[in-house]
């Protein structure tokens, strides 16, 4: 992406030119922002120039010192001091912190002065010492060149240390950003909430303000998200989108170029007179000049190669210029937040179309219990010989005829009662009854039903009356629900139904000498629409929900349910809940699971 700064360079790849961008506002067509190196009004003083110049001119200068005290102690003595060492160090100090041509000036300097103190007949300098003077003065420009080549060597050695050590830094903040975005990009599975987090999370690491806009399917481009590094300037980033609403058609807009070509946009120095192109409305004037846009990046949101929103990132901070690196950690950014709102709209989805399979459920087993209730009903006047007397096949027909109403109601309660849950919408409602009457109740419906298959039922338990608090028809609908499954999957034998209080705990347990549950099975017998048999030949029909629904029952009365079971001989099912019952909060909405009932 490439965009054109006011001296023609490329600072990007998109191609865009010196002649205007609109990115810093979500985009309208500006000119060229013209800078200058003093564009905030300073200029360096005489301490910054000292600074500069210090490191070049300070070796030299020692040198010039020294020999004009050497000088000086030859005017007071007519004897020249062997202070060759000292000067060498001199030199090498020049070309350390000067350079070769620092460290050459000051060796220039010693070479002069032992050169004119060499053929001055006042010197008096003995034969040995004039020698060691000529060895320094020959080797010092050599010790100069030198000193300066290792200084070279060990700042680019420095050098490369210090980008090593930036870029690594750099490359450490990124990685943390990356990851506490992703931290942040998880906490909710609300795209907009998502989107939201993301704006507040780019400032101030990564921009002092950012723009979130989403295209709608109806092609509309709306902002969902904005942040400022300063809060109080927030206000101004929605009045400019006010103002100022991406067009999707028109063809200069940053962010609707973005959004058409699902290429990103970087543009290295924002163009100084925006406002003015694209408006002559006085307060977009003052916005721009509150927000102050320097540089700014906008990158798509893209989904499955389909971009369906752009996220603007401004800096106001001139010395902060936007620059390739910038752009990739912008993009993985954007990546990482496209995926999050893409699980976040999946998820809503599922939400919805969980939500509309429950009506669905609800509506058609309403429907479905209306004129079944009025079956049960007549069936009943007629066995109470209402309308006129019954031969004893009549009678054995219209059993078979209640038998099988009153199990298709069982089901039907079953759907309803998930649906309710799946909603969100059962509720608790607590009243203080017997424990025997509940297991009374229960018993009497399913006594008949054992009979008939030739099972024997029977009940084990409390010898006197026990108050709880408790849902009374939710514990009859669990016991209900496991006792019929007992008698369901059990063709020879018994079926127990034991009735204990343990503590603070009523503990009921259904043991049946049925077909047993295999063990790797065990774990997902609770899942709603899943059945041990799965074909359509299986020996037991129902719906699969029986024993999602109890587990949930017994969960919402504070409870729970568990089973034991041996392939072959039978299962035991075992429910625990409180004798004095909370109201709990109702079950979040889910996504349907799959029951052996």
């Amino acid at each position: 992406m490439a965009s054109k700064t006011q001296d023609g360079r490329a600072s990007g790849r998109s191609g865009e030119r010196g002649d205007g961008r609109r990115a810093a506002t979500g985009g309208r067509r500006v000119g060229a922002r013209q800078r200058t190196p003093a564009a905030d009004g300073r200029s360096p003083g005489w301490a910054e120039a000292v600074r500069g110049a210090w490191p070049q001119v300070s070796g030299p200068l020692i040198m010039l010192a020294a020999v004009l005290l050497l000088e000086v102690q030859f005017v007071a003595s007519h004897a020249v001091s062997d202070l060759g060492a000292f000067l060498v160090i001199v030199v090498v100090y020049s070309a350390f912190l000067g350079g070769v041509r620092s460290g050459l000036i000051s060796a220039a300097i010693m070479v002069a002065y032992y050169t004119h103190r060499l053929i001055t007949p006042e010197a008096l300098v003995y034969a040995s010492a004039r020698e060691r003077l000529i060895v320094v003065a020959v080797i010092s420009p050599l010790v100069a060149v030198i000193s300066a080549y290792l200084k070279t060597r060990f700042d680019r050695i420095r050098e490369r240390d210090r980008a090593a050590r930036a870029e690594a830094e750099a490359a450490e903040r990124r990685s943390r950003f990356l990851a506490e975005a992703s931290r942040a990009l998880s906490v909710s599975l609300d795209h907009e909430v998502t989107l939201a987090n993301l704006a507040a999370l780019a400032v101030p690491d990564v921009a002092d303000y950012c723009i979130i806009h989403i295209r709608g399917e109806d092609g509309v481009i709306r902002q969902v998200a904005a942040a400022h590094a300063d809060p109080e300037k927030e206000p101004l980033l929605r009045e400019l989108e006010r103002r100022l609403m991406p067009d999707p058609d028109d063809p200069a807009g940053v962010v609707a170029r973005v959004l058409r070509d699902r290429e990103p946009v970087l543009i290295a120095e924002v163009p100084e007179d925006w406002a003015a192109e694209i408006s002559g409305d006085p307060e977009v004037h003052r916005i721009e000049a509150a927000l102050d846009p320097r540089s700014a990046m906008v990158v798509p949101l893209l989904s499955h190669g389909e971009v369906f929103g752009a996220i603007t990132l401004v800096r106001s901070d001139e010395r902060r210029r936007y620059g390739p690196e910038d752009m990739e950690l912008a993009e993985e950014l954007a990546r990482r937040a496209a995926l999050a709102v893409e699980n976040a709209r999946l998820y809503e989805a599922a939400l919805a179309a969980s939500k509309a399979k429950s009506d669905f459920l609800a509506v058609m087993s309403h429907e479905l219990k209306t004129p079944l209730s009025t079956i049960v009903a007549c069936t009943d006047l007629l066995e109470a010989e209402i309308a006129g007397p019954l031969t004893q096949d009549q009678r054995d027909q219209l059993g078979h005829v209640l038998a099988s109403a009153l199990h298709l109601l069982q089901l039907i309660d079953e759907i309803l009662s998930f649906s309710r849950m799946e909603a969100g919408r059962e509720k608790v409602r607590l009243e203080t009854v017997d424990l025997g009457a509940l297991v009374d109740d229960a018993a009497a419906l399913i006594r008949p039903v054992a009979q008939d298959r030739g099972l024997s039922f029977r009940v084990e338990g409390l010898a006197e009356p026990h108050l709880v608090r408790t849902d009374p028809p939710k514990v009859r609908q669990v016991l209900l629900n496991l006792l019929s499954n007992a008698v369901k999957f059990t063709e020879t034998g018994e079926v127990v139904l034991t009735v204990a209080v343990e503590g603070s705990w009523a503990v009921f347990r259904v043991r049946d000498t049925g077909i047993g549950i295999p063990p790797e099975h065990l774990d997902r017998i609770f899942e709603a629409f899943w059945q041990v048999e799965q074909s359509a030949t299986r020996r037991a029909g129902g719906t699969g929900l029986g024993l999602s629904v109890t587990r949930r029952l017994c969960r919402m009365l504070g409870g729970d349910v568990s089973v034991e079971s041996v392939p072959g001989h039978g299962t035991t099912f075992t429910v625990r809940l409180p004798l004095e019952g909370e109201l709990l909060p109702a079950e979040e909405p889910v996504a349907a699971g799959t029951g052996r009932a």
